[in-house]
């Protein structure tokens, strides 16, 4: 419970249940399977480590910088839980640790991996915007943002007006995408990991 803590401290507070309609009158909000989770995580830690050992290309040919401190995540199910929460907004955007994708009568089997195509397609799209946070880029930045350390994600299935729609949610602690900070440090692959974590060659990323 500690990070829902922090969250709280930080104003980061769940929304009010009342923000979204869901199926039968009920507050519907789930936990991925253990297999969708997995793929959430490898569609995360795969952007990162492509970045990380400077194989990320956008579309117009930029290659993205190195990075010498890029985390490898892992799943945390106190974000897991605060993700259902916000799920229940029923709308789509990112920012304040959130990245959020609807999809009209979406598959739970499929929309994870839906969701982190279309978050780190804006980085094939947009390319880095300076390495830092954008409005263009902002889910992206929030999945490669080298500093966070854990995500979770789960989704509801909402009413959107007269739309069944699923919503999922994923929440990321540290929280990315501040101010103008570099999205992580520019240099050779993971030579600058962080206090207690090494590297590890093979994906590029500190564990």
């Amino acid at each position: 419970m500690a990070l829902y803590w922090i969250f709280v401290l930080l104003g980061f507070v769940p929304v009010s249940h009342q923000t979204c309609s869901c199926l039968n009158d009920s507050l519907i909000f789930l936990h991925f399977s253990g297999a969708v989770q997995t793929k959430i995580l490898n569609a995360h830690n795969t952007l990162r480590s492509q970045i990380a050992r400077g194989l990320y290309k956008s579309s117009n040919g930029t290659v993205f910088v190195t990075a010498t401190n890029m985390l490898k995540l892992t799943w945390n199910a106190t974000l897991t839980h605060f993700a259902a929460i916000n799920s229940l907004r029923c709308q789509s955007g990112a920012g304040d640790g959130l990245c959020i994708f609807v999809q009209p009568n979406g598959s739970p089997d499929t929309i994870g991996t839906t969701a982190t195509t279309k978050w780190a397609n804006e980085f094939k799209t947009y390319g880095p915007m300076g390495y830092v946070t954008s409005d263009k880029t902002i889910a992206a930045v929030s999945m490669a943002w080298a500093r966070t350390q854990s995500v979770g994600c789960a989704y509801s299935m909402c009413m959107n007006g007269t739309q069944s729609v699923t919503a999922m949610v994923c929440a990321y602690y540290p929280i990315g995408t501040v101010g103008k900070q570099l999205i992580y440090f520019q240099g050779p692959t993971c030579s600058k990991c962080p206090n207690g974590t090494a590297c590890v060659p093979a994906s590029g990323l500190c564990v």
